[in-house]
């Protein structure tokens, strides 16, 4: 059901509390997390150990950034002289190039998941994580402008006047939904 992307830079004590919450609160029943790390000097070995400690979790994986001079995937961007431009400066010309983007691709590409979830190294999962099926109808319902963000609730402020605020009930939990002018947003 869900791919959940961990992107991580030279973190991997946070990553290890990130991937610690996971584990306790996401009560989804088929997912994988894929770490897509980065490091420089010695980070690597914390990576390591991460890698030996969660090799015992099939939906848990690793996949590290390696700098290349060349990044193939940039070569299905040549459809405009912008992009050619932008392929230049970022990778042929950028000596410490790397493969994030083919990596990020090729996950994305070849998941059997319907859903895509991203986080960051410095994340924390605080409650459970339950998708529902309302809630999971209403994304196979509008794919196009339909996002589920856990990270934004009544403590944020100041939304543009085009955004409108309601409070829906889906069995039983409170979901504030952000109607926009493209579509819909649902706010835990």
């Amino acid at each position: 059901m869900l791919l959940n992307i961990i992107f991580s830079y030279n973190r991997a004590m946070q990553v290890d509390y990130l991937l610690s919450t996971i584990l306790n609160r996401l009560k989804i029943p088929d997912y994988s997390t894929v770490i897509l790390y980065h490091t420089t000097g010695d980070h690597h070995l914390g990576y390591k150990k991460l890698i030996e400690k969660y090799k015992t979790y099939p939906n848990i994986s690793f996949v590290e950034r390696k700098e290349v001079w060349f990044d193939i995937s940039f070569l299905k961007t040549f459809n405009s002289k912008k992009n050619f431009n932008f392929f230049l400066e970022k990778n042929l010309k950028n000596k410490k190039g790397d493969n994030f983007k083919s990596l990020l691709q090729n996950l994305l590409r070849k998941t059997k998941h319907d859903f895509v979830m991203f986080n960051t190294d410095d994340g924390v999962f605080y409650d459970d994580v339950i998708l529902d099926n309302d809630v999971i109808s209403v994304f196979r319902e509008n794919p196009n402008t339909t996002s589920y963000r856990m990270y934004v609730g009544d403590n944020i402020d100041g939304f543009p006047n085009y955004i409108e605020k309601k409070v829906a009930i889906i069995n039983g939990i409170i979901i504030q939904i952000r109607t926009l002018r493209i579509g819909l947003i649902l706010f835990l």
